[in-house]
């Protein structure tokens, strides 16, 4: 139960913090979540390359290429014997693991008058950032903590 209560207030800032970088580019109307991809596609094209099932191969052939390579160490994984089920809890573990300090520096990063300017974070935006930062490194403690006992 704890560990569902903590998952939905994490689920609930996620999509905060998505309105709050969607808003101010007028995505206000987001109906699938292909058009909030669309909307985010300049903070996530990071490697600057394309990246999408809408291109051809020949204009995202990083992206095209990366998809055969998962699903064979995927299906070889799998015939080497491993739990796709405990592959997924150890991932999700290892996400939950870099949240607090992904936030962390995100925080950071959008308060920084240098990098962003008068894009930096208002006070509420502040208020709400920091209280989830602050969450998700208790939560990380207290499933850290669980597992000693």
């Amino acid at each position: 139960m704890i560990g569902i209560i903590f998952a939905n207030i994490i689920l609930y800032f996620i999509i905060l913090s998505t309105a709050t970088t969607l808003n101010p580019q007028g995505a206000t109307q987001i109906d699938s979540a292909a058009q909030a991809a669309q909307a985010l596609e300049p903070l996530v094209q990071g490697l600057g390359k394309k990246g999408s099932l809408h291109h051809r191969v020949s204009e995202a052939k990083l992206f095209y290429g990366v998809i055969p390579i998962v699903t064979i160490v995927a299906a070889g994984a799998n015939f080497l014997g491993f739990n796709p089920m405990r592959a997924l809890v150890v991932s999700g573990i290892v996400q939950g693991f870099s949240v607090p300090p992904l936030l962390l520096m995100m925080m950071l990063m959008t308060n920084d008058r240098q990098m962003m300017g008068e894009r930096r974070n208002g006070m509420i935006i502040n208020i709400l950032g920091w209280i989830t930062t602050a969450a998700t490194f208790a939560a990380t403690t207290c499933l850290i903590v669980s597992w000693s006992w």
